[in-house]
């Protein structure tokens, strides 16, 4: 089916590269940062565009004169064509990756604090016959969304005790490990080669956020690493059609959601690049997976909730309205940034009697309100410009607030105390936002120079991820923790897009064939010009004035 494969891939790609042109203008014209205690206030701080598209040309310029010495053609080709000399480089920077794990880890024995802390809290009270949490007003009653991380903290009470943090942090470093595995297993099923492979592998050493998220007990990169293994074994089941691959597949998206919620997404992602290649390839495989994943992720969220509501007695069925996280999504913040949590979640909750759906009335009406608001396209512009940038513009992704606001229980030695510090996080997220502006560039990169190349329509896999991730936190609650997930599936694009676009211009340059593709020649040229033109000029239009306005009340903030 041709017809529906080049519909499917131009509706996906073409939605994406609309997502990716809006993340990097949001990237290049401002930089998001945190204040480093609990108001969790948002500096949207200026960032000057043309200056970082001029550090994109001089990147890309570098890395193609650097592409053409011999030594280190020399150093790729044996990369590419020797399996011992890749996996000796490959183990190299994992065993970097699991030192910055353990320093890490063992330097910063946060001691949680919030929803962290309370899914803990119930976990060890449900083990002594405590029920508490399920009773009207209780913890897992208002958020019956945590009982997949409740019963993952349930089985380390009972394997290593109550309360024990550095287990969890542990866990969450093996977790970073496999992620940084997976990301360049999931380049080569996108067509990648070895040393592609290895520059995945060292851009996701280089997204230090991840690293810093190995200090936070919620479950995030447990999920990630889960959902990325899920997408993994798919791309490898519906080209290999093995048994084991379907079943690791449903397995560990299944589990990935259940621990953290936000990887619905991810499972959504899942079963739509399934049925899509069940229609593609004219196979019932394909489908099968999909209706698997949703059935058993079905089975899961119900035998789970029966489960614990027999034990307890308790009812997980009248929980917060998820409708309240859309309307606090939706409402202006002046305290935080618009978009950003609230209460309101919790307190239209406790307001409506623990009624769910007298709280959705609530959320409904403020919803509307909002939608009223936002009818007015000033505004409407002025609030998605702002919420979007405070999650997608953060280069840090809110890594470091997570270990500034908490106590740890050791001292933390003084080089993590300077990385944590307001001048010491600044520069640290002034250096990554170069990088992930670069990230951006890169992912549009392989849109314009890499459609035809093997592989790409696995990547609607990611592609799909993403404007999913996308679409949904414009409406839902704001967070730099929640998109980081989505930002990491760009780093295999980034750098099969940075070698697309590389290879064009070698190819143009070395056999002097500009138009020899036609109107492709031309059409790849126009877009990268207009992409680059826009990303450096728009900004001084003075439509983004809104993300800098926190520019000077930040620069007090380091000043004081």
């Amino acid at each position: 089916m041709k017809a529906f494969e080049a519909g499917y891939k131009g509706l996906i790609s073409g939605l994406f590269f609309v997502v990716a042109l809006v993340l990097l203008l949001l990237s290049g014209s401002a930089t998001t940062f945190l204040i480093g205690d609990w108001t969790e206030k948002v500096f949207l701080t200026y960032d000057a565009a043309w200056r970082n598209v001029l550090y994109l040309a001089l990147f890309a310029a570098a890395l193609f004169f650097l592409g053409r010495v011999s030594k280190v053609e020399a150093f790729i080709k044996r990369v590419n064509d020797e399996p011992d000399f890749y996996a000796k480089w490959q183990v190299g920077l994992l065993g970097a990756g699991t030192l910055m794990a353990i320093l890490w880890v063992y330097g910063n024995q946060i001691i949680p604090e919030q929803d962290q802390l309370y899914v803990m809290q119930a976990a060890d009270r449900l083990n002594m016959g405590n029920y508490e949490d399920f009773q009207p007003g209780g913890y897992l009653s208002m958020y019956p969304n945590q009982t997949g991380l409740l019963l993952l903290e349930l089985l380390l009470t009972k394997l290593f005790g109550g309360m024990n943090y550095v287990v969890f942090e542990a866990m969450n470093g093996e977790a970073y490990i496999a992620t940084l595995l997976l990301l360049p297993a999931l380049a080569g099923k996108l067509g990648a080669t070895p040393f592609e492979k290895l520059l995945t592998l060292l851009a996701g050493l280089l997204t230090l956020p991840l690293l810093f998220y190995t200090s936070f007990q919620y479950g995030n990169l447990l999920g990630l690493a889960l959902a990325l293994g899920a997408m993994y074994f798919e791309l490898n089941y519906i080209r290999q059609h093995k048994v084991r691959d379907l079943v690791l597949t449903v397995l560990l998206i299944v589990i990935a959601s259940a621990v953290k919620n936000n990887y619905l997404i991810f499972l959504v992602a899942i079963v739509l690049h399934a049925l899509a290649e069940a229609l593609r390839k004219k196979q019932v495989r394909g489908a099968l997976l999909a209706v698997l994943v949703v059935a058993v992720y079905a089975l899961q969220s119900w035998g789970t909730t029966a489960a614990l509501e027999h034990k307890t007695g308790g009812d997980l069925g009248n929980g917060v309205s998820t409708m309240a996280f859309v309307a606090m999504g939706l409402q202006v913040n002046p305290v935080k940034c618009d978009g950003w949590y609230n209460e309101f979640n919790k307190e239209s909750y406790i307001e409506s009697g623990y009624d769910a759906e007298k709280q959705g009335e609530l959320a409904k009406q403020s919803i509307s309100d909002s939608v009223s608001y936002l009818k007015t396209p000033s505004n409407a512009g002025r609030f998605f410009l702002r919420k979007n940038a405070s999650q997608w513009a953060d280069p840090l992704f809110q890594s470091l607030w997570t270990s500034q606001v908490r106590q740890t229980q050791n001292e933390r030695p003084g080089w993590l105390n300077r990385v944590l510090s307001p001048k010491g996080s600044t520069a640290l997220g002034q250096f990554l936002d170069v990088l992930q502006f670069w990230a951006y560039a890169g992912a549009l990169f392989y849109l314009i120079f890499g459609r035809k190349r093997e592989g790409f329509f696995e990547s609607l896999l990611l592609q799909i991820t993403v404007l999913g991730g996308f679409v949904f936190h414009c409406v839902w609650e704001a967070k730099g923790q929640y998109t980081i997930s989505y930002f990491v599936l760009l780093l295999p694009l980034a750098v099969l897009g940075f070698d697309a676009l590389l290879s064009w211009i070698a190819d143009k340059v070395q056999n002097k064939d500009f138009g020899k593709e036609g109107k492709g020649d031309y059409a790849k040229a126009a877009v990268l010009a207009a992409v680059l033109l826009l990303t450096a000029l728009l900004p001084l239009t003075h439509g983004f004035d809104c993300l800098s306005e926190g520019s000077a009340a930040f620069a007090q903030y380091l000043g004081g």
